[in-house]
């Protein structure tokens, strides 16, 4: 996929993303859906900014979450203060939850699910040209 492609969704999920932060307070949408979309918001961002395989980029992104969530787990930004500074304790999280290990990994499995489809329709547009 073209760069554009990339920045076009990661603008979109980056918006709707900071939505559900500053005005869904509680829910699926804030407590999971948030989650898988947060996922497809660094694989995009990735991709945007690298060379990464379409599995290499899912993959650093699912690990993103699953080292975030290890972070809440140990409470890390509480013992730094970062906790202090709203912004980061939004994005880093404040509480583990083996929920969100779930819904990183529906993230993962859709991002590849969506490439593979993308991949597979345009290589099939590409045979009946020919």
């Amino acid at each position: 996929m073209p760069k554009y492609y990339y920045t076009f969704w990661f603008l979109l999920l980056l918006a709707v993303e900071v939505c559900i932060a500053l005005f869904v307070k509680t829910g699926i949408l804030r407590h999971f859906v948030g989650d898988i979309l947060a996922v497809i918001l660094v694989y995009c961002f990735l991709r945007l900014i690298s060379r990464l395989s379409i599995q290499k980029a899912a993959l650093v992104a699912l690990s993103v979450g699953f080292v975030i969530e290890l972070i809440q787990y140990t409470d890390l930004v509480a013992m730094l203060g970062l906790d202090k500074i709203g912004w980061l304790a939004i994005t880093l999280g404040t509480t583990a939850d083996l929920w969100d290990l779930f819904a990183y990994s529906i993230g993962f499995f859709a991002i590849l699910l969506f490439e593979f489809a993308i991949n597979k329709l345009k290589s099939n547009m590409q045979n009946n040209k020919t």
